[in-house]
């Protein structure tokens, strides 16, 4: 194996990682949003029930606080979620980019051995086929 295609292994690999770590940046992302979701429907929750039981009117303004506290913070990792995604994006497009050269320098080196493969053979062939002639017009001028 030359140290081309060790390069094209490596870079593909990097390529590899670049894309678990934006889906795992990804899964963070919806799991953040499902948190939200979820906050927001036990807000819902909390509101009917501090309705219906004077009990619970007394604490729900500090319950719905400190859900809003919650909700913010989720709102704030979001954020931060989608500045790594994105930077994780560029990362993985910089590395494809760069693993491509790789492997197109890789293509243009075995066409050009697989030309050069050819070009013996065909020079090869074309021996061969000037060593008959010279046979046959040999055995021509002999009779």
């Amino acid at each position: 194996m030359s140290g081309l295609d060790t390069l094209v292994r490596l870079h593909r690999w990097r390529v590899d990682e670049k894309q678990r770590h934006l889906a795992e940046l990804q899964r963070m992302r919806a799991d953040l949003e499902a948190r939200a979701a979820g906050l927001s429907a036990e807000m819902e929750r909390e509101s009917e029930l501090a309705g219906r039981e004077p009990e619970l009117r007394a604490v729900f303004p500090a319950y719905v606080a400190g859900a809003q506290h919650r909700r913010e913070v989720l709102r704030k990792s979001c954020t931060e979620v989608d500045a790594k995604i994105e930077t994780a994006r560029e990362e993985l497009n910089a590395a494809f980019r760069e693993a491509k050269k790789y492997e197109i320098a890789a293509e243009n080196r075995a066409k050009r051995a697989n030309a050069a493969v050819a070009r013996r053979l065909r020079a090869e062939l074309d021996e061969i086929g000037a060593e008959g002639y010279r046979r046959r017009q040999g055995e021509a001028r002999s009779s």
